[in-house]
């Protein structure tokens, strides 16, 4: 105590040295917790990254697959419901599908350069070239749907100007013969659908340039129709026992 002398307060010392010894150890805690934190966060961060890389790999697959299936389903219920005679749901079941296999192509794409990378390209080949066809097939019928409407309403005098809508339609069709030619040297028309629809195609494909003299988009025309009896057979056919006049002007009866 003389060696430290009468205004030296020892115990005033000690406190301070215990309060100082409590604050580092505090502060030590602190920053080993803001440490493990860090540490944490960028950990979850890491995983965050890689986790969206493998997504962001994958989302191409997943897409392609997901999309190209979609389209093939929509196209098997539309032509179950084309099979009963039902027009009015195909058009819209074909719609999603001709969708459904743009972003299906859209992201084999991606996928094929992937594949590319990987050297695994030829594998994807074929996935791919059905996913044209499946595109094709899709907007060749939504196609041939609008011929149908178009000839309807023109046949019902329903359009304003027939000689240019049967122009309209008349191209429109060979489009939808030409992708159908295409598609069925591939095989990826089922058999049952190309031997209901081979002899109309046939006719359909050989007169179609003869369809506005006929229809009398060029100026009317009047038919003489012979209604023969095939129970009186004769060298020229069957007993005629009637007949009917039939004008067709623009296209309308």
């Amino acid at each position: 105590m003389y060696l430290l002398g009468e205004a030296y307060n020892l115990e005033e010392r000690i406190k301070k040295i215990e309060f100082d010894n409590i604050t580092t150890t505090g502060n030590l805690e602190k920053e080993n917790n803001i440490g493990y934190k860090e540490g944490k966060e960028r950990s979850y961060s890491f995983k965050a990254f890689f986790l969206s890389l493998i997504l962001l790999v994958l989302l191409p697959a997943i897409a392609t697959l997901v999309f190209s299936f979609t389209g093939a389903g929509l196209l098997y219920v539309a032509k179950g419901s084309i099979e009963k005679n039902n027009f009015s749901l195909p058009r819209t079941l074909i719609s999603f599908a001709a969708g459904s296999f743009t972003i299906a192509k859209e992201s084999s794409a991606v996928l094929m350069e992937e594949a590319k990378v990987l050297g695994q390209d030829n594998k994807l080949s074929g996935l791919v070239a059905n996913i044209n066809s499946g595109k094709e097939i899709s907007e060749s019928i939504i196609l041939l749907l609008d011929v149908s409407d178009r000839v309807k309403a023109i046949l019902a005098g329903e359009s304003n100007n027939p000689s240019s809508d049967f122009s309209i339609a008349s191209t429109e069709f060979k489009s939808v013969l030409y992708t159908y030619d295409k598609e069925k040297q591939k095989g990826l028309i089922p058999k049952n659908i190309t031997d209901k629809l081979d002899d109309s195609i046939k006719i359909a494909s050989s007169t179609i340039d003869l369809w506005p003299d006929i229809l009398g988009l060029n100026g009317q025309r009047t038919y003489l129709i012979l209604f023969q009896n095939n129970m009186e057979l004769r060298p020229g056919g069957g007993f005629i026992g009637s007949y009917g006049i039939l004008s067709v002007n623009k296209g309308k009866i």
